[in-house]
């Protein structure tokens, strides 16, 4: 089995820029409230990325295992 790289896009690039740029920039605390807030989603799709890629494999594995049980009983 081919071992594969899995690249995660960056958290900031994966949330909408809409959540901090819609902040008043005057007011600090609302722009890093909204870059926070950014960061979080981001988090949360990265997880999400890398569950369907565990799933993904361990589906593979699965299989793999299906085929190397029936080549035992047969």
């Amino acid at each position: 089995m081919p071992m594969t790289r899995y690249e995660i896009r960056n958290e900031y690039s994966l949330a909408d820029p809409d959540l901090y740029r819609a902040a008043d920039k005057d007011d600090p605390e609302a722009l890093l409230e909204g870059v926070a807030m950014a960061g979080l989603v981001g988090v949360l799709r990265q997880i999400g990325d890398l569950a369907e890629f565990a799933a993904e494999i361990f589906h593979d594995l699965h299989e793999e295992v299906m085929a190397t049980a029936a080549r035992g009983t047969a």
